[in-house]
């Protein structure tokens, strides 16, 4: 749904879908975000259960689109999360990969495949909040 609605909904694909104060990124630019995604870097993710750590930035909601046109469930961890609770929350939530951001700009995503137990869910996603202790609420 959200892959739909960022690539195809737009009416005026230069006004603006997503204006923080810092900065603004406009429909066309979050569609092209989102299908190069897609296409370059997450299909090998598709239909798997993937732990996102999510930067709050317009690349980080072309990341959601993208995964969401490969079909993938997606669980949203916080950027400042320490590696040993992201791999605990891995092993209880059994997800087959860990897509970090870039570690610079222009750069590709990091992912990293887990250990599988074949499990696999329909995608969406669950947002992983303040205080949550490995299971969603």
């Amino acid at each position: 749904m959200l892959f739909h609605h960022f690539t195809a909904s737009a009416k005026d694909p230069l006004r603006p879908a997503i204006v923080t104060p810092a900065w603004q990124t406009t429909w066309q630019e979050l569609a092209d975000q989102t299908l190069a995604l897609r296409d370059n870097q997450f299909g090998k993710l598709m239909g798997g259960r993937v732990g996102v750590v999510l930067p709050p930035t317009a690349e980080g909601i072309a990341a959601l689109g993208a995964l969401d046109g490969v079909a993938a469930a997606a669980f949203l961890f916080d950027l400042d999360i320490d590696m040993e609770r992201l791999r605990d929350h891995s092993r209880e939530l059994h997800l087959d990969f860990v897509l970090r951001p870039p570690d610079a700009a222009g750069a590709p995503w990091n992912i990293r495949r887990l250990p599988s137990d074949g499990r696999r869910a329909a995608h969406g996603v669950t947002i992983m909040t303040s205080g949550t202790e490995g299971r969603p609420k």
